[in-house]
């Protein structure tokens, strides 16, 4: 739960870092840098005092975060798996999920009688 606020918070702070694009209306904004950093503090600390007043929510919470995580975790793994099996295999990611298009393969032996005929050399 803290890594995402954490996450939130550094976010915040390099989108207010970034310069603004210029406006047709040159408007002075009405807070300085100051007292944008005192809001983002006073928005911590009351952060930490959140599971304090409300327990339950915050409990809820961190489960939530934790099947989110869990999920996450369970998604990274099928798509590195499936990418691996592109990687080594050429594709046989494809057939995993449906055995019974792995096992059925078009025929290898498609060339013909004249195909495998001695090609005419001439008289010698």
């Amino acid at each position: 739960m803290w890594f995402m606020a954490r996450v939130a918070f550094w976010l915040s702070i390099v989108i207010l870092l970034l310069p603004a694009p210029p406006s047709p209306q040159a408007v002075e904004p009405q807070f300085n840098a100051t007292q944008a950093l005192s809001a983002a503090i006073a928005a911590v600390s009351d952060m930490r005092q959140f599971c304090a007043r409300q327990p339950d929510a915050c409990a809820v919470g961190s489960k939530a975060i934790v099947a989110f995580g869990e999920k996450t975790q369970a998604s990274a793994s099928v798509i590195y798996d499936v990418m691996n099996r592109q990687a080594n295999g050429g594709g046989a990611a494809l057939g995993a999920r449906n055995p019974e298009k792995r096992t059925q393969r078009p025929p290898q032996d498609t060339l013909t009688v004249l195909d495998l005929a001695e090609p005419w050399r001439g008289p010698r």
